[in-house]
């Protein structure tokens, strides 16, 4: 279309041409109407409007959906979720799985504070506080009637950051805090028998030489197990491991008779097991540069721990039944989510425990002997397995209820929470119907004022007609009534005035000027406002002169000639990573051929109005490295007795272009070669778009190589990232 306005109109070039030339010779667009609408928005006419997203509004006005009613929770049913309010997925994990072991419960609502009890000094944090806030989050838990609750108190009180922790440690330091705060407590000691009745366990470790037949043997207390998983895909194999024998080749013999090292092997064994046995998996590996890898290969469990596999040889072991896996997803250990999959033991049902979302599921793990290894969320990502002793671990009797007054005020304070919820919801959904209406109407008003009807009408007062960028209104629409609209600013050309290619490309709008003021005004938009007057005639010319021979009249600069290219031509780009800036020098990098050009360079299509700005941004979508990092130099030679001789490189400015760029006359068989500089920088980790580098793939496959084979997982990263108790230093754990 472009060449057949200029062509035909060779002599003169005026406003007029770069009207017609950027189709706002055209009138409003009537794709949209029925009966035949098109569904996407017309990127040719700059006068459509349409389908850009105010149809969302108007279908939600028009929708004759109900009001979600809130119904209360059937506690024999559906167990109660916890909202997540941050990075808090790890609390919420530790919480669910210790809520549903009935005995801790009890323990917890067993609980009662102490008028004679003052704080000591040395405590970081007021244990009643800690307690009265657990035993009313679990009576919420069990007796609220809605489906989820919140731990926002507890949070609050044990002055925890929204930064999230790995839930293994926050699981050792929470009881550990509450042992060392529960001693001085005039009340903390039954609740102390019960964990320590609960968790405590007892492993003997036996040193004895070879040489002089010397043997020691130290028996220390544990509340967990903790199982290395990189050489073993089942828990059984892992736990063998644990106990098996060890030499260790640099520990001497401590009789005194012997002076010689190497004889000496270590022996574990269990001498005592818990009621409850928490086995905590290091999920890990440390590489070279002291980084953690995740180790994300299935690791498969039984439903049934046998006492013989804890204890070999040892008569009248009880078995342990698996109630509760805690499940790690995400590929890194320093971001992810924690979730459980638990055993309901009112219920007698499996639940998965999401946050707040509570879903029916099946029983992990496998049954009798592994002989099916498929790859599950739960082998996947297991990474704290609770297993309970059969026989001892179960609540005996009805459970006793918490104080009455602390129940009496829990209840009474869900119950109206409830009661008000569900009055509001019809009123709340009322008056959210009406706002979308309001604001449909008042949308659509708008629209019919920015739309044009005749563009030529509009070429004596082209002051009447302003450009607005399609990605702002398309913004607006998207943002409306929930967030701020972005700044936006309309890329001009070199001369500061309207580039001609952001209409046939679509990227500008024409709408009434008037109209254009007042939705600027309205939604408070940082932008300067460009209207039909502000077209730059002068690359208008630079288009005809590429279409009409007769004023095309090389201009030389140097050997080299200098063209244009309305439509865009491509860029090859050989990326090289490194943080010497002198990376680019130092390495020879000549003509490349154009059957060699497509290999190991990135080919992007660049229009001539386009700064090398842009192209960042481009290759940002290609490689996703950040502009900021980017630095691009162009490659130059010159053949010199048939000889290419490489001429130093050149950086290229914020208002390089292909103009500028003095592009070969056949780019096909000499492309435009560029080098690009990808500097690694501090970049927010939630991004997690950056590509690694080499080095560091190569490293991370060499470890999981050594391991294991481990498949990948889908990975869902809403958490900020685990710190490995970074975050504890200002919580009172």
């Amino acid at each position: 279309m472009v060449d057949i306005v200029l062509r035909g109109n060779a002599d003169e070039v005026d406003l007029e041409v770069c009207w017609m030339a950027c189709n706002l010779d055209e009138n409003n667009c009537v794709a949209h109407i029925a009966p035949k609408k098109t569904r996407r928005n017309c990127t040719e006419n700059p006068y459509c409007i349409s389908r850009l997203g105010l149809e969302t509004f108007e279908e939600l006005a028009q929708s004759e959906s109900e009001p979600e009613v809130t119904e209360r929770r059937n506690s024999s049913r559906q167990p109660c979720g916890l909202t997540n309010a941050g990075n808090f997925c790890y609390v919420n994990s530790f919480l669910q799985i210790w809520f549903n072991d009935l005995k801790f419960r009890q323990c917890i609502y067993n609980w009662r504070p102490s008028d004679n009890w003052t704080m000591p000094q040395t405590a970081k944090l007021n244990i009643e506080d800690v307690m009265n806030c657990l035993q009313k989050l679990f009576i919420a838990m069990q007796f609220t009637p809605f489906k989820s609750t919140h731990a926002g108190e507890l949070i609050e009180v044990l002055r925890l950051n929204n930064q999230q922790q790995d839930v293994q440690e926050f699981h050792t330091r929470f009881f550990d805090t509450l042992e060392r705060n529960m001693e001085s407590h005039p009340n903390g000691l039954p609740i102390l028998n019960v964990i320590w009745k609960l968790f405590e366990s007892r492993i003997d470790q036996d040193l004895s030489c070879a040489y002089c037949e010397w043997k020691s043997t130290t028996t220390s207390e544990h509340r967990s197990l903790q199982l290395s998983i990189a050489l073993h895909d089942n828990l059984v194999s892992a736990i063998q491991a644990f106990f098996a024998e060890e030499m260790l080749n640099d520990f001497q013999c401590q009789s005194g008779k012997c002076k010689y090292s190497g004889h000496v092997s270590r022996t574990s064994k269990f001498v005592q097991l818990p009621q409850v046995l928490v086995i905590q998996l290091k999920r890990y590996v440390v590489g070279r540069n002291l980084r953690a890898r995740k180790l994300q290969h299935a690791f498969h469990f039984p439903r049934i721990l046998t006492g013989q596999q804890l204890r070999p040889g040892v008569a009248g072991v009880l078995d342990y039944k698996l109630c509760a896996v805690m499940i790690h997803r995400g590929k890194r250990m320093d971001a992810g989510h924690y979730y459980d999959i638990i055993y309901e033991p009112n219920i007698g049902k499996w639940f998965i425990y999401n946050d707040d979302i509570v879903t029916e599921t099946t029983a992990p793990g496998y049954s009798g002997r592994l002989t099916n290894r498929t790859m599950t969320a739960a082998a996947g990502g297991c990474y704290a397995l609770i297993y309970r002793k059969l026989g001892t671990g179960v609540q005996r009797g009805p459970m006793q209820a918490p104080p009455p007054k602390v129940l009496t005020e829990v209840e009474n304070k869900l119950e109206e929470d409830f009661a008000r919820k569900k009055n509001d919801d019809g009123t709340a959904f009322a008056v959210w119907k009406r706002l979308i209406g309001e604001r449909s109407v008042w949308l659509r008003q708008l629209w019919t004022e920015l739309e044009v009807h005749n563009g030529m009408a509009f070429l004596d007062r082209p002051e009447d007609i302003s450009f607005l960028p399609t990605a702002l209104l398309c913004d607006i629409l998207d943002k409306e009534l929930t967030a701020p609209v972005s700044a936006v600013a309309i890329p001009l050309c070199a001369h500061n005035r309207l580039r001609p290619g952001l209409f046939t490309r679509g990227t500008l709008k024409a709408v009434n000027t008037s109209a254009a003021r007042r939705l600027i005004k309205e939604y408070n938009v940082n932008m300067t406002l460009q209207n039909g007057a502000d077209f730059c005639l002068e690359c208008v010319w630079k288009i005809r002169a590429h279409f009409v021979a007769e004023f095309r009249g090389p201009r030389l600069h140097g050997d080299v000639e200098d063209f244009f290219y309305p439509g865009g031509a491509f860029v090859y780009i050989k990326v090289q990573k490194n943080t010497d800036p002198e990376v680019v020098n130092r390495h020879a990098f000549m003509w490349i051929s154009r059957r060699k050009r497509s290999k190991n360079l990135l080919k992007i299509k660049m229009c001539s109005d386009q700064t090398v700005d842009d192209l960042k941004w481009r290759i940002f979508e290609t490689i996703h490295h950040p502009p900021a990092n980017q630095t691009l130099y162009r490659v130059r030679s010159i053949t010199q007795r048939r000889q290419t001789v490489r001429l130093p490189d050149v950086e290229l400015q914020g208002d390089w272009t292909l103009e500028t760029a003095l592009v070969p006359p056949n780019n096909l068989d000499e492309p435009l070669i560029l080098i690009l500089q990808a500097q690694e920088g501090d970049e927010d980790e939630d991004k997690d778009k950056q590509s690694a580098s080499t080095t560091d793939v190569k490293e991370y496959k060499e470890e999981q190589s050594a391991c294991t084979n481990s498949p990948e997982e889908d990975e869902s990263e809403e958490s900020s990232g685990t710190s490995n108790g970074a975050g504890f230093e200002d919580s009172a754990l």
